[in-house]
């Protein structure tokens, strides 16, 4: 055997060990991280972000359902509020005692943020350099953790608001349109123009039903719409109502319908932008 041979044989082993050393240490790091918290996320019922020099956010849980209570009142998006609580299984990869180190070099002092679930109070520091990853101060001690969160908790309530129109267990018994009107008549969906057959009918009822807004943004006054934001046969901020087979009603106003739609709920300054496709199928 050559000694080239032998070279290869020698290079090939020791990267099969150097491979089971780096293995064995992940596993080492990996068994030694351990969750932020032994709390539940199914547990939680409310959630407050205090901001400094923002507006504080409120969260409530009611019948597995989470409402946005503060600055708005309007249901909140579920998967928002997911990412929020997934902090509780979150991995810490450092913990330091609080009374070891002054919490000043942390930025902790004085927090940016402060997260509330429930009772429990998460206070956000700085970054490490190195890794870029987040100090967290919980229960006493300071936890270094992945920073996927922090960024999320400074935007504006509207980024936690629920981006479908209609709730899941709304539905409708009737649309009301500026020059339309859908509704059931002895259990048949009939519409008061009389070119809409049965299949626009219920495609139209669907398209509500299933509307989720592109962008969910604070209600803007439109104190008057250009020729260019409004179809030439339509006129815009007329309102559109929803009764739903509970009785509820739920009004919308339309702010725009080009290049895409912007409805409207005044009654909770919240106004959502539909695209150009989806707002096709609604009329």
């Amino acid at each position: 055997m050559n000694k080239r041979i032998w070279v290869n044989i020698l290079l090939l082993i020791f990267v099969i060990l150097l491979s089971i050393i780096i293995l064995s240490d992940k596993d080492n790091i990996e068994s030694q991280t351990s969750s932020l918290s032994t709390l539940d996320p199914n547990t939680i019922s409310t959630i407050e972000i205090q901001r400094k020099n923002l507006e504080t956010l409120s969260f409530n849980k009611s019948d597995d359902k989470w409402e946005i209570i503060s600055p708005v009142q309007i249901q909140a998006n579920l998967i928002r509020i997911a990412s929020i609580l997934n902090i509780l299984r979150t991995k810490s990869y450092k913990e330091i005692k609080l009374n070891d180190v002054d919490i000043a070099q942390f930025d902790l002092r004085d927090p940016k943020v402060i997260l509330k679930l429930d009772q429990n109070n998460f206070q956000f520091g700085t970054t490490n350099p190195i890794d870029q990853k987040r100090y967290v101060l919980f229960d006493e001690t300071i936890h270094l953790i992945d920073d996927y969160l922090f960024a999320q908790l400074m935007v504006n309530v509207y980024f936690f608001a629920e981006n479908k129109l209609l709730p899941d267990d709304k539905k409708i018994a009737s649309i009301n349109f500026p020059d339309n009107k859908i509704y059931k008549n002895n259990n048949q969906w009939v519409s008061t123009k009389k070119d809409y057959d049965d299949k626009k009918i219920k495609n139209i009822i669907k398209a509500w039903e299933n509307a989720v807004a592109v962008r969910v943004s604070k209600y803007q006054i439109n104190d008057g719409s250009s020729e260019k934001d409004c179809d030439y046969n339509k006129s815009c901020n007329p309102a559109i109502s929803i009764e739903t087979i509970s009785g509820e009603i739920i009004s919308f106003s339309i702010e725009k319908e080009k290049p895409n739609l912007i409805l409207a709920r005044e009654s909770v300054y919240i106004q959502y932008t539909i695209s150009a496709d989806d707002s096709r199928q609604m009329f």
